[in-house]
């Protein structure tokens, strides 16, 4: 299934794309103007495949938690925020590959907020997180704090070319069967951690 948005729209209670086990949906907020607002949480990829583009200035917004890859091995969610005034928020925690595979691309100018913490990498033989932030003026900010790592295959978090990722505090691979690895490459590119507190492999890897 496919959903563009290309106006306003509010989305009441949650909002899934990819359910079920051999599904396959695809959200897409093109244009300036265009914006999706969801009431509770956002679930890309829950036992199906899911994929979201924001993309030419479209903005989309999740009250609930941001789910990319959420449960199990059929699980895979991607969620990609390409170009200038592009925008996602996610007002609770942002969880990719939480469950199952978990994909988060911000390129060539995009943002992706989130309000509260971020994890890359979750639990169970399946989860497996990657985040990539890669182009100037892409940014991925986290209020609070960000976790990389977890079982399975673990937390990889890019920040490349010229890519910005910030949090007040971070973590990697600091869980027990956890593993979290961070790439920091290219000129301009930045990962920082605001309260100048970083934690690495403490009980993990």
């Amino acid at each position: 299934g496919l959903v563009t948005a290309r106006a306003a729209g509010v989305v009441e209670g949650a909002f899934v794309v990819g359910f079920d086990p051999g599904s396959d949906g695809t959200l897409s907020v093109r244009g300036a103007g265009s914006q999706v607002n969801v009431a509770g949480n956002l679930v890309v990829g829950d036992e199906g495949e899911g994929t979201v583009r924001v993309f030419d200035g479209g903005y989309l917004e999740n009250q609930g938690l941001g789910l990319i890859g959420a449960f199990g091995g059929g699980s895979e969610g991607k969620v990609t925020v390409t170009g200038t005034a592009s925008v996602w928020k996610s007002v609770d925690d942002l969880v990719v590959g939480s469950g199952g595979k978990g994909i988060l691309r911000v390129l060539d100018g995009g943002t992706v907020q989130s309000a509260y913490g971020a994890f890359i990498g979750g639990i169970g033989p399946a989860a497996d997180g990657t985040a990539t932030v890669s182009g100037t003026n892409s940014l991925w900010s986290v209020e609070d704090f960000m976790s990389i790592g977890g079982e399975g295959a673990g937390g990889t978090l890019n920040s490349l070319d010229g890519g910005r990722v910030t949090t007040k505090i971070a973590d990697i691979g600091s869980y027990p069967d956890d593993t979290g690895t961070v790439k920091v490459d290219g000129p301009g590119s930045v990962f920082e951690q605001t309260e100048k507190k970083l934690i690495v492999g403490f009980d993990g890897d």
